[in-house]
């Protein structure tokens, strides 16, 4: 604590892992309805053009549906987990109203930072509860960013 300040962070992450990125093995090798936007522009097209993703089609003439390597890239991840600041009411200040005995105000927030370069939409959903799909990124919804405010009173 500093001046009644408090600051409180936990950090998660791994290092060194692969992840399948299915989000974009379904945007290739499905359809076209749900390609991420920079594969779609920067895809290729024409004999000669030098791209890191493959045409994208609806009938699949490039055998995209097939398994490989390219859909593996790097999970390592780092995220800002948790962070909470708190202001405690000064001692001083507590005691003379005779309501509460302490009084701290806080902002806090969950999943607000994420430091990686897989392209997925979230490194951390390939860790499900089933160990068989463990490093296979599902398609679920990302982990949501939430802020809360609060009080806490001791009475």
């Amino acid at each position: 604590m500093y001046k009644n300040f408090d600051l409180s962070l936990a950090f998660t992450g791994t290092f060194g892992n692969d992840m399948w990125n299915e989000y974009l093995f379904k945007g290739f090798a499905t359809s076209t309805d749900n390609t991420p936007v920079e594969a779609y522009v920067n895809a290729w097209r024409r004999e000669g053009d030098q791209t890191t993703y493959p045409r994208i089609s609806q009938s699949d003439l490039n055998n995209n549906a097939r398994s490989s390597s390219w859909y593996v890239e790097d999970g390592s991840y780092i995220r800002l987990k948790n962070i909470q600041l708190g202001y405690n009411l000064p001692k001083s200040f507590v005691s003379k109203s005779k309501l509460f005995s302490s009084c701290r105000f806080y902002l806090g927030g969950q999943n607000l930072l994420t430091f990686t370069k897989y392209k997925g939409m979230d490194p951390e959903v390939g860790a499900n509860d089933d160990v068989t799909t463990l490093g296979i990124e599902s398609l679920r919804y990302p982990s949501s960013k939430i802020m809360t405010v609060g009080v806490n009173v001791t009475f």
